[in-house]
Order: C-alpha cells, then sequence, then structure tokens
C-alpha cells in the first residue's frame, strides 16, 4: 500500500510539473490548437513599445477570448522593454508599469499567503540574480554573508520569484501579475477525474491509472497585468 501510496505521489508532483512548464507560463502556438489550455503568455502579451500595448497574442488574430484588440483597444496589458537591470532602466520601468496597472503588495514586506494572494512578480534565474545583487548594493551592514539577499528580494513589498519555465524564454521576461484577475476553471467532472487501474499490455502483473483533467485560465481584466523583457 505505501508503495502504491508512493507513486501516486510520484504521478501528482509530475502533473503539476507539466501544469507549471508547459502550461501555465505558456499559450496555444495558433488558435487552431483547441487542447491547449490558454497560459500566462496568452493573456499577458509582449510588445516593444511601453504602455498599454499587449493586444492579440501570436496565432489570435479574433484576440484573447475572441475580444480583438485592435476594435476594442482597452483590452490589452502594459508592455515595454530593458536593455539592463538597473535602477535607472529596468526599476524605472517597473515602477511606471506598476502605477498604470495600479500594482500594489496587500502586505507590507512580507510574503503573501496561498489563497489570499494578490500581486506576484516573476522571473528568470539570471534576472533575479541580479536584483539580489542591486539589494545588496543599498545595504550596508551585511555582514559575512556573501549571499545575504538570496530569496529575499521584494519590489514595493511583493516578493520577486524565479520561475524555472521562463528560463527557456531568451527575452528575460519579467511578468508583473494581479491573480485577482486571473483565474483557473476545470469542467464539471474532469477535475482530477482518475480512471480505474487496468493492465498494462504485456506485463500481466502491472496496472496503471490515468488521470484526465479538462482546465483552461481566464483573465478578467488585462490592464491589470504587464510583462518587461530584455530589447
Amino acid at each position: 500500500m505505501d508503495y502504491v501510496h508512493t507513486k501516486y505521489v510520484a504521478m501528482m508532483m509530475s502533473f503539476f510539473e507539466l501544469l507549471e512548464k508547459d502550461i501555465l507560463w505558456s499559450k496555444p502556438a495558433t488558435s487552431a490548437d483547441t487542447k491547449t489550455p490558454y497560459g500566462v503568455a496568452y493573456w499577458i502579451t509582449k510588445n516593444a513599445t511601453e504602455g498599454f500595448n499587449g493586444g492579440n497574442p501570436t496565432g489570435f488574430t479574433a484576440g484573447k477570448a475572441g475580444i480583438d484588440a485592435s476594435t476594442y483597444t482597452r483590452w490589452t496589458n502594459w508592455t515595454g522593454t530593458y536593455a539592463a537591470v538597473t535602477k535607472e532602466d529596468l526599476m524605472r520601468k517597473m515602477r511606471k508599469a506598476s502605477r498604470n496597472v495600479s500594482f500594489r503588495s496587500p502586505l507590507s514586506h512580507s510574503t503573501p499567503a496561498m489563497g489570499g494572494m494578490r500581486n506576484g512578480i516573476y522571473t528568470v534565474e539570471d534576472v533575479i540574480g541580479l536584483f539580489e545583487e542591486l539589494c545588496e548594493d543599498q545595504n550596508m551592514n551585511l555582514g559575512n554573508d556573501l549571499a545575504s539577499k538570496d530569496g529575499k528580494t521584494l519590489f514595493k513589498g511583493t516578493p520577486v520569484t524565479w520561475v524555472p519555465a521562463l528560463d527557456a524564454d531568451s527575452t528575460n521576461p519579467i511578468y508583473m501579475i494581479d491573480w485577482k484577475t486571473m483565474g483557473i476553471g476545470c469542467m464539471s467532472g474532469w477535475e482530477n477525474n482518475m480512471t480505474k487501474p487496468y493492465m498494462v499490455p504485456n506485463k500481466h502483473t502491472v496496472r496503471r491509472v490515468d488521470i484526465d483533467v479538462s482546465l483552461n485560465m481566464v483573465c478578467t481584466d488585462v490592464r491589470r497585468n504587464a510583462v518587461l523583457y530584455e530589447a
């Protein structure tokens, strides 16, 4: 029984890793793909021009959720690029983005608890490493710890989180997400729908189960979200 439970836990861990790596931060290639769920890259689209210019995702001429941003111009997220991870460049642009999308932390200098989280900032390993060095530069009393700011980076009281799934994105994006506008819904009867054990072909003593889920992400207000990337 313990072995079965261990395999079940491993299956669920693999499932959630799949959700994060291949679904949560990505998007279908085109509107012809009706099986891949909409991820963050679908709802929060990049554009080199600073401002509310995150319009229709690539491959979706009808727009996000069928709303064409070229017709409904307010159905856009904040966008922009940066050249360097410095206070004079990226930090200024993040400040400007946060003001325009009304980005505020619900807690002061504290990590939001799951379920009550409002805002989050997410980026790649190279960027968060430079953020940590900036934190060290502005602190005159670090003592002997050479990595005293690792995992402690905040922007307006909101923790900056490294997302390994984003490391494959060569543009080094920074996503500023208002989770109150984002949600994931499951089709009734298709949330962790597990099959009964059945025999694996040519292995009569081995049984397997499959788990099926029908879900999608939805954003109710794209203007409360932003993405910046390296030009």
